[in-house]
């Protein structure tokens, strides 16, 4: 299956291609979603949604240092002394000596400020020891416009098609905002697709969301009901003046970074005490996934 999200030139409108505002969930729904795809870009595990202390204490911002256990960097025993000293490289020691951590996000910025026509600005989620849904990011700027290619072994179309569109548009809008790029079209791409048996009443609803049709609400008023969503305001006001800025030199696509991330986690933590079980509930029950089953 593959869908593609039209781009946009504002961030409220990019978000609103994937995901309208409905009814009286939109609120709910639209926080949980920015909140799902900032948990990806951040790297936290899903169990963060969910709960936030004691347990997952360690994923909380305290002093504003890097947080080497992001999962969206990955651990490496080598990495060619030439790139050693990149900012998206960090070295740490490992059971067999020293290891090298290296941030996917950070060194797919730092290539596409180095050379706009890149084709290797890619984040991989697979692992060897387990086969992950999502499997990689590829981001090209092409036209001027930053695009985004997301591609995934296995797609839940009721509970996680909605989900996946939402992460990948957002991680596209952080990208572009840190490189300093307008927002292109999104390609996403599933190898398999499924409806389980449980969810077959969301179909329905997930046709809605995947036809991503505007014809129906006219585009100043989805944005306009988009940016009166707290969370939907708030990531705006921290990527959209980066959107279309660009950097002075591949070197200033790092501290772009490190400003627009270390805002992200202050966003996530922020607003994620408040996605309680209720939330949860609704938002499930808006996508079909009935809990009476």
């Amino acid at each position: 299956m593959s869908a593609i999200v039209p781009g946009a030139d504002g961030v409220a409108a990019a978000l609103a291609s994937v995901d309208l505002p409905r009814r009286g969930e939109a609120r709910a729904r639209t926080t949980f979603s920015v909140l799902h795809a900032l948990r990806r870009v951040l790297g936290y595990p899903e169990a963060v949604l969910y709960e936030r202390y004691p347990t997952l204490a360690k994923y909380a911002p305290s002093d504003g240092a890097p947080h080497l256990d992001r999962t969206i960097v990955r651990s490496t025993e080598h990495v060619p002394d030439t790139l050693a000293d990149e900012p998206w490289v960090t070295r740490v020691g490992g059971p067999r000596g020293c290891e090298f951590l290296v941030d996917q996000f950070l060194r797919s910025a730092c290539l596409l400020a180095h050379s706009p026509t890149t084709r290797r600005a890619l984040v991989e989620f697979g692992e060897p020891h387990r086969s992950r849904c999502l499997l990689h990011w590829l981001f090209l700027a092409r036209d001027g416009a930053l695009r985004l290619n997301q591609s995934m072994r296995s797609n839940d179309l009721v509970v996680g098609m909605p989900n996946d569109l939402f992460d990948g548009r957002v991680a596209q809008i952080v990208m572009a905002a840190i490189t300093g790029s307008s927002i292109g079209a999104m390609h996403h791409h599933a190898a398999i697709v499924q409806i389980y048996r449980q969810d077959i009443a969301g179909v329905d609803s997930v046709a809605a969301l995947s036809r991503m049709d505007l014809s129906d609400v006219p585009l100043p008023d989805v944005e306009h009901r988009m940016k009166t969503t707290p969370i939907v305001a708030e990531l705006t006001a921290v990527v959209e003046p980066w959107i279309g800025a660009t950097i002075e030199s591949p070197n200033a696509a790092h501290k772009r970074w490190r400003t627009v991330l270390n805002q992200l986690e202050q966003l996530f933590w922020k607003h994620n005490s408040a996605c309680s079980s209720h939330q949860r509930m609704r938002v499930e029950h808006l996508l079909g996934r009935y809990l009476d089953r």
